[in-house]
């Protein structure tokens, strides 16, 4: 039986439309923007966000404000000057411009090859400095750019969404379009295609689905599960508080597994281990909230869970022992003992300590965004195993390695940024945190998972180079101001 609301709420202002469409558009397209690694797809990217901040805050006549009280030129821009993400987010914003103004290196090409030159910082030797050189493939310039298509993409979705349904449009835009992106990698790598897409090729033979790097695309898998989780238990929430039997949230169950398959053919040991521990932390959710419904006699909701639990995991294993080359996973886990030697002295272990070297060097304000490859090589000759290529062979002898990434993200970012940049980056995190942990009480599910993703997407970066995806920084940024919305509204 429907148990209608007492009263009409007025329509969604045109104004809340437009900054969800803008919203979903741009969360959507970095499913499908080729990682943001192309410079017109990173653009775009930003385009998206400008777009979106723009109607959440610009002045529009009072007819686009709607009539719910929502909405309002004043009432925009006092959303916008209490989030912490606009405070922590622009003073961010300003510190990568005030390092790309006052370079204090720069990169020296000729026909010998490259290296780094010394020069006196145009602004002032006590400010922030980077290191100048071209925009492709990177300087600090490129990097302002990212990380301002992530933090615009979300002050206008903090601002401009207000409503239940606008905030579940933005949310289903990234998982669907996310879930779908799955799908089609998986049909790519049985066609045997060596290009994205089947369009754009790839010096990287690891590349999965969109995406050029295969760990990151694992990575993108892990945060489109949350959102499935998200809106799983959000709308299982709405459906018991309206009386209702069904609703959309067990599309989540489904897709959510779709998804979790794509990820472990994908064959990123990172992205399998962490796609695998969120999607537990889902089940165990499931099976939770399934007893909850059996004690309080809801038993239709909890008959419906367990049926899609046991399809599920039926599907899992169908799929997963047909089609997941498992002799294949064991070659790239090996056994205990290699991962502890990896850890331990592996090539990723040696570049986090090249990489700390690096940033104990320029610790307050690091050496410039985009500036680790180019300054890395410095320290990274201090390593032999490391400076020095075990695939690079020239008439007998090992060839110089090259790293564009410390793949270790937390380290790179404070070789770039230091102390200063990384602060403001975790004020930006630590809010939004502390939100979610305000919301434990209230609204367990959706504040826990959200906790749980995020937690196990910093100590992915800690092993990778995950937040050096644009794609996936503005897909992680973005989610905040919807996520956040949810939480409100779950509790509504």
């Amino acid at each position: 039986m429907v148990r209608k609301e007492s009263h009409q709420k007025p329509p969604i202002a045109p104004r809340e439309w437009i900054v969800a469409v803008c919203g979903s558009i741009t969360l959507g397209f970095t499913s499908w923007g080729l990682g943001g690694v192309v410079t017109w797809s990173l653009h775009a990217m930003l385009f998206g966000g400008l777009l979106t901040l723009f109607f959440a805050i610009c002045p529009l006549p009072s007819k686009l404000n709607g009539f719910d009280g929502r909405h309002g030129n004043w009432r925009n821009f006092k959303r916008l000057f209490l989030s912490p993400i606009f405070w922590f987010g622009t003073c961010f914003l300003i510190y990568i411009t005030i390092q790309a103004l006052n370079p204090a290196a720069e990169v020296v090409r000729d026909e010998r090859g490259w290296w780094v030159e010394a020069t006196y910082p145009p602004l002032a030797v006590w400010l922030p400095t980077s290191v100048r050189s071209d925009y492709e493939p990177m300087n600090a310039w490129r990097i302002l750019v990212m990380h301002s298509a992530a933090v615009f993409l979300s002050l206008g979705l903090v601002v401009g969404l207000s409503r239940r349904l606008t905030t579940c449009v933005v949310l289903w835009s990234l998982f669907l379009n996310g879930t779908c992106m799955a799908m089609v990698a998986v049909i790519q790598n049985f066609s045997d295609t060596n290009k994205i897409l089947w369009i754009f090729p790839s010096e990287n033979p690891l590349s999965w689905g969109s995406f050029f790097y295969r760990n990151q695309c694992a990575a993108y898998f892990a945060w489109t599960i949350l959102i499935g989780i998200l809106l799983y238990f959000f709308h299982v929430n709405r459906s018991r508080k309206l009386g209702l039997s069904g609703g959309p949230h067990f599309l989540c169950v489904f897709l959510n597994a779709a998804v979790l398959f794509s990820a472990y053919l994908a064959n990123s040991r990172a992205g399998i281990i962490f796609t695998t521990i969120i999607f537990l932390w889902f089940s165990i959710l499931l099976f939770v909230d399934f007893c909850f419904s059996l004690k309080n006699g809801n038993q239709l909701s909890g008959s419906l869970i367990a049926f899609a639990l046991v399809s599920m995991f039926a599907c899992l294993l169908y799929f997963g022992a047909n089609q997941v080359d498992w002799h294949r996973l064991q070659e790239r886990f090996g056994g205990f003992d290699r991962l502890k030697l990896e850890m331990e002295s592996g090539n990723r272990a040696l570049a986090s300590r090249a990489t700390f070297d690096m940033a104990n060097d320029r610790l307050h304000y690091g050496w410039g965004a985009g500036s680790f490859r180019y300054i890395f090589p410095m320290y990274q000759k201090n390593y032999p195993d490391l400076f020095y290529s075990e695939w690079l062979i020239w008439e007998g002898e090992r060839g110089r390695d090259f790293y564009r990434y410390a793949h270790n993200d937390i380290l790179q970012f404070l070789s770039e940024y230091g102390i200063v940049g990384v602060c403001l980056l975790l004020g930006m995190f630590g809010a939004f945190w502390c939100y979610c942990i305000s919301y434990l009480t209230k609204s367990f599910y959706i504040a826990s998972s959200i906790l749980v993703a995020s937690s196990i997407s910093v100590v992915h970066a800690y092993i990778d180079f995950i937040y050096h995806s644009p794609a996936y920084w503005v897909a992680f940024l973005g989610v905040i101001g919807p996520a956040t919305k949810l939480l409100y509204l779950d509790t509504r």
